[in-house]
């Protein structure tokens, strides 16, 4: 049983350390540099191979500089366009931490208080009969402010001159729970923070940010992404249709919010954004600190502070994130507090967040492992829906683990439980790897060649589970 929920756990983490990353990262060499260099663009270029996306933006700040940035693919497929580290893309709701880091500027200067009511602010704001949403809650995703009550509204195409008129769509809805009794991510609570950075200030949003974060931070290619608008080296949209086949993606108006998914920027700006974290350029210390500090609800996920996701890694120690997904786009970026790194990830692809999460994972093993950084790259072969369809079905690990395997644009997914559903790579034709930790699959059969069982191998331990169906 202990081996079967470690399985549970490596599926939803999508890790694999070792204790020897717990020890102080020592200066790199140039062979370390010129082996990260490479194998940092080989898993650009296998990321493209395995299409996971149509192009890909990456980046490493470690140890006081840019370790490495690179692209592949292409930005615009049509035209054939290579995306490089000089793509620039949506960042989604990385926007967010940008946003929350102006808030914690105006409250340190005495312009904000985190436990004021909303309205102390924006005078016009409906009151609640749920109770009094504050600027803290707003930040930490626990205001009860509803998420988007359609799909359209999250893949918007109309246009908002003002992001007070963007509140307008949503302000006088109901709270989904009393302020600060739950967690609820909301894309619109941060709208309405960037409405209050406006009023306290004088200033748009875009001209506050501009002049007191990305500047700051050295960011020039960050910037609202203005509807109907181009920009050097932007990359298109694009998505995988039912058929597994890359096709352009909805050209959403971001309008309704800026302030919480609605930028373009760089990998090389998006680092530079984590540095000046690190650094305390944009905010201070005990700021920051107050960043880290998730509001005291039940968490079923990862915790969420002050316009981060936290976690405390026993090897990684603090480490502040934020993911984002949206028409066109998936992102990530992770600051680790407890050591001098950066990883941002931009991909022009929706729906690729278990790539983006994967490729963030070995860049940042390899920056800081060295066993890791010279491991060899699993090499995955090409199967088809025909040679996939024998390992389709339910497989029982017993004490009710059932893994589920199914196939989709010929590749196999495994799903344990609750967890994630997991994309396996075929590297021969019964065996498979996950590509995020150092976990395979190999199915057997038996002498009608019929498959009867998987195994599933954790660091070369074996677990077997029984084919049901």
């Amino acid at each position: 049983m202990k081996k079967l929920n470690f399985i549970a756990t490596v599926l939803i983490a999508f890790l694999s350390i070792t204790n020897a990353l717990a020890q102080q990262a020592q200066p790199l060499a140039d062979e370390d540099r010129a082996r990260i260099k490479e194998k940092a663009d080989s898993l650009l270029q296998q990321h493209i191979s395995l299409q996971d996306f149509v192009g890909v933006a990456a980046g490493v700040y470690y140890q006081g500089e840019t370790l490495w940035s690179g692209g592949a693919g292409y930005r615009d497929l049509e035209q054939k366009l290579p995306a490089t580290r000089e793509m620039r893309h949506r960042i989604a709701s990385i926007a967010k931490p940008m946003t929350a880091i102006a808030i914690m500027q105006l409250v340190e200067q005495g312009k904000i208080d985190l436990d004021a009511p909303i309205q102390s602010y924006l005078k016009d704001y409906p009151r609640k009969p749920e109770g009094e949403i504050t600027v803290r809650h707003l930040l930490g995703h626990v205001s009860g402010t509803p998420f988007y009550a359609s799909m359209k509204e999250g893949f918007p195409t109309m246009h908002f001159n003002t992001l007070d008129d963007a509140i307008d769509l949503f302000k006088d809805r109901p709270l989904e729970h009393k302020p600060g009794s739950a967690y609820l991510y909301s894309t619109y609570g941060y709208t309405v923070l960037g409405s209050i950075i406006e009023k306290v200030t004088g200033q748009s949003y875009a001209a506050y940010m501009k002049a007191n974060v990305w500047s700051v931070a050295g960011m020039p290619d960050t910037h609202l992404e203005i509807f109907g608008e181009s920009y050097p080296n932007q990359s298109r949209l694009y998505k995988k249709n039912k058929k597994g086949k890359f096709v352009a993606d909805k050209q959403t108006d971001l309008s309704l919010k800026y302030p919480g998914g609605g930028l373009l920027s760089t990998v090389a700006d998006l680092l530079n954004f984590g540095k000046a974290v690190l650094n305390n350029e944009l905010v201070t210390a005990e700021s920051l600190e107050q960043m880290g500090q998730a509001a005291d609800v039940e968490w079923k996920g990862t915790p969420y502070g002050l316009g981060w996701y936290l976690v405390n890694d026993e090897v990684y120690g603090r480490i502040l994130r934020h993911g984002g997904q949206q028409s066109g786009t998936n992102t990530y970026l992770s600051v680790f507090l407890d050591h001098d790194l950066v990883v941002a990830v931009l991909g022009n692809t929706y729906n690729a967040s278990g790539s983006v999460y994967s490729l963030h994972e070995h860049l940042r093993n390899m920056a800081v492992d060295a066993k890791q950084r010279f491991a060899p790259i699993r090499s995955a072969i090409s199967m088809s829906k025909k040679d996939l369809k024998p390992f389709v079905g339910k497989y029982d690990f017993g004490k009710g683990q059932i893994m589920h395997i199914s196939e989709k644009a010929n590749l196999l997914h495994s799903k344990l439980g609750k967890y994630p559903l997991t994309p396996v790579y075929a590297e021969a034709k019964q065996k498979f790897f996950y590509r995020g930790f150092d976990g395979q699959l190999e199915f057997v059969k038996n002498e009608q060649q019929e498959v009867v069982k998987v195994i599933f191998y954790q660091k070369g331990q074996p677990v077997e589970g029984k084919r049901i169906n």
